[in-house]
């Protein structure tokens, strides 16, 4: 999988509009709409194999607002997906990697493959979010290597039991 130009930009537009709308939201409201990114990015053809979703909070804003690329195949929120959050509790920090729902509380075969991937990439998955201190080429070829190592890994090992 590989992002063309005129996918970067989408995606660079889509995270664009994240960043801004997290960090100058107080409150969600039914005027927040995540939905305009989840489109925007699903319009991605290299983005099939993904169901998109974006998140500000309910109600209160989320100290972790955050896209996650679920694949299509898992059925429920449970489990592991490539995702872009920012982590308001450290710094309004960025981070790209690939995360188990529910804190590490779910099993499936690939855990530790995934655990070491992460723990071997935990160099270049945070980015500061201040005005020219981090690029879009970088968050996104970040998200890139995520995605295609994730998927690399068999559907069957990624299921949770």
């Amino acid at each position: 999988m590989k992002f063309d130009i005129s996918q970067r930009e989408i995606i660079k537009a889509g995270l664009i509009d994240f960043f801004e709308t997290a960090f100058k939201l107080e409150k969600t409201t039914k005027e927040t709409q995540p939905k305009k990114i989840e489109q925007l990015l699903q319009k991605i053809p290299t983005l099939k194999n993904f169901n998109i979703s974006c998140s500000f909070g309910k109600g209160n804003t989320s100290s972790t607002p955050y896209i996650a690329f679920k694949l299509k195949q898992h059925k429920d929120d449970k489990g592991v997906y490539p995702r872009v959050a920012i982590l308001k509790s450290s710094n309004h920090k960025i981070e790209v990697s690939i995360v188990e729902s529910y804190a590490n509380k779910v099993n499936y075969k690939a855990k530790c493959k995934i655990e070491q991937y992460d723990k071997d990439n935990l160099h270049n998955s945070f980015f500061i979010y201040q005005k020219n201190s981090f690029s879009y080429e970088d968050i996104i070829n970040k998200m890139e290597k995520d995605m295609n190592f994730f998927l690399s890994i068999p559907i069957n090992e990624l299921e949770i039991y």
